[in-house]
């Protein structure tokens, strides 16, 4: 397992740090009763009288996490919400103190490491919705990494649990998000994963509307009136920045965007000193440059910026073919059949047959649409969930014993595993039969053995 992407920079940027253990607990107790902007300061002009001296060392990650979304008209419940990207920028809190200036804040922004994940088993599930399209094959910031979903899960575990200082040590974290709850919320589900129980966790930023209300860019919403904080989108056109072509919905690349307005928001006395309160600056470039130039420059960077150790660099879903094509310029897309269209009966299913190319059956996800005969009544009347009668149809179609077999053997284990009464119950069961059998035989009437026999010598 390599070391979570920007341990290097952090390292070197608190090399000159008092080396002391570190207290998580008594960081995150010492936190607790500040706002965002108070704790996100203290590493700026405003630092928190009697703060623990681990906090200086803290780490800050920006993460984005992008999921798979439906039209809410056509659901399908098994691919709701699995998670397809996951963007983050780490850097060292305390360089936040470097930018003294505005000229200062292009290389604070080049302080962060950069990664884009596409998460392989699910890479298929994309997005044809117009703001979505092609998002996730165009990562500005960062080279992609494909790697594997459980695999992707302990590279997150560790980049927020395992940040490693010079000494060993684990550096405390602070999360910098825009609606975090969301993302949390699907890490949760998706991965089982609670951050709460993530120790180096000292600090997260949840909203950064929430942030710039504290600073007095907006003003906070009246929740009587039914008022929400403005949307990432709004803030970003808040700071006049044109999105275009800057591939929003990335996540690499919606990471870079987060940090920067998270930076901007907290230097925003420094960087516009002259702005009334309750608005955003009316001219939002940064030493005489714009924010959208900022990045652009930033973008410069890719090519030398360090990519995770795991993974691959391409991974065509198609074929599986690695490191060699894309899935959109796949060659064997044409001869891919997936046997579940392929093999779906009847003709309200004559449309998946034609659309049977191109996909293999373990992403296929028409499947779950298709129209599938009714099941016989005996079979129904063992209480399969709809999820494993779905998975009986699948195996059906492709003549997958195993899953067959599967769906049946949860069946039967609904009632809880067989016990001691159950046994004894079948073997006198199966005592009684050889009696009867014997009993049937006794006047010498040949055995089934016999008859074969029988008709071999014919």
């Amino acid at each position: 397992m390599s070391s979570p992407a920007g341990t290097s920079n952090i390292e070197s940027s608190l090399a000159s740090i008092s080396l002391q253990p570190i207290n998580f607990q008594e960081i995150r107790d010492f936190l607790g009763p500040h706002t965002d902007l108070q704790v996100l300061r203290h590493f700026t002009t405003h630092p928190l009288p009697n703060a623990p001296p681990g906090l200086e060392r803290a780490v800050g990650i920006a993460p984005d996490f992008e999921w798979h979304s439906q039209n809410p008209n056509n659901i399908i419940p098994q691919l709701e919400g699995k998670i397809t990207q996951v963007g983050y920028t780490v850097f060292p809190m305390c360089a936040l103190r470097e930018c003294k200036k505005p000229a200062d804040f292009p290389a604070l922004l080049k302080k962060a490491s950069i990664a884009h994940i596409r998460v392989q088993d699910n890479c298929h599930l994309r997005s044809k919705a117009r703001i979505f399209v092609n998002t996730e094959c165009n990562s500005l910031y960062a080279p992609t990494r494909f790697i594997e979903e459980e695999e992707v899960k302990t590279i997150f575990k560790d980049l927020l649990d395992n940040q490693l200082l010079e000494d060993g040590s684990k550096a405390p974290v602070i999360i910098i998000g825009h609606g975090w709850e969301h993302d949390e919320l699907q890490i949760k589900n998706q991965w089982k994963m609670k951050l709460s129980k993530l120790d180096s966790v000292v600090y997260k930023v949840f909203s950064l509307a929430k942030l710039a209300a504290q600073a007095g860019i907006i003003p906070f919403p009246d929740r009587h009136l039914g008022q929400t904080y403005p949307k990432f989108d709004s803030l970003l056109a808040g700071f006049q920045i044109d999105m275009t072509g800057m591939w929003r919905h990335n996540g690499a690349n919606d990471a870079v965007y987060q940090m920067t307005l998270a930076f901007a928001i907290v230097h925003f006395p420094m960087l516009y000193p002259n702005t009334p309160a309750g608005r955003f600056p009316t001219d939002s470039s940064i030493a005489g440059r714009n924010i959208k130039d900022l990045w652009l420059e930033l973008a410069t960077n890719k090519g030398s910026m360090p990519k995770l150790a795991e993974g691959v660099d391409e991974f065509c879903y198609r074929c599986d073919a690695i490191d060699d094509h894309c899935a959109d310029k796949c060659p064997m897309q044409e001869n891919i059949i997936c046997e579940l269209c392929s093999n779906a009966l009847g003709k309200k299913n004559a449309d998946y047959r034609k659309r049977a190319r191109g996909h293999q059956a373990k992403r296929c996800t028409l499947f779950y649409n298709h129209h599938v005969r009714k099941f016989p009544q005996w079979l129904m009347d063992l209480n399969i969930s709809l999820e494993n009668l779905r998975k009986l149809s699948q195996g059906m179609a492709v003549k997958d014993l195993e899953l067959i077999g599967f769906v049946f053997y949860t069946a039967i284990l609904q009632g809880g595993p067989m016990g001691n009464d159950d046994i004894v119950t079948l073997e006198a069961d199966e005592e009684t039969r050889r009696a009867r059998e014997e009993a049937l035989y006794s006047d010498g009437e040949p055995t089934l053995v016999d008859d074969l026999e029988a008709e071999d010598v014919d």
